[in-house]
């Protein structure tokens, strides 16, 4: 339960940022709708940013390999007639990296 409470507070935040982000375009474009999101990746309870690097990419994809992690989208809505803001999950597997397929992320990453 408390996995899921920290998550849930995770989805919020991003829910959130969804919506401030249609709400500065929406600002600049009020005749249009404006459709915006913002995306986390979880894993085991953990939750994945953005790398920082190719390493970090390398450790991330290593760390989904043959796993099924969940992204969770905060998505809005914003037109003169609706301002809507909820959250979509998905889970996406990942084939099982072979060696070969490794070996060309580290040479690629090098």
């Amino acid at each position: 339960m408390r996995q899921w409470t920290r998550i849930y507070h995770h989805i919020k935040m991003f829910m959130n940022v969804a919506r401030k982000k249609g709400e500065a375009v929406a600002s600049l474009f009020p005749n249009d709708v404006v459709l915006s999101t913002d995306t986390i990746v979880c894993l085991d309870g953990k939750i994945y940013g953005k790398p920082k690097d190719r390493k970090d990419a390398y450790n991330t994809l290593a760390t989904f390999s043959g796993m099924t992690h969940e992204v969770v989208s905060g998505v809005s809505i914003i037109s003169k007639k609706l301002n809507m803001t909820m959250y979509v999950k998905s889970y996406v597997t990942f084939k099982k990296l072979t060696k070969e397929i490794e070996l060309m992320i580290i040479l690629k990453t090098d």
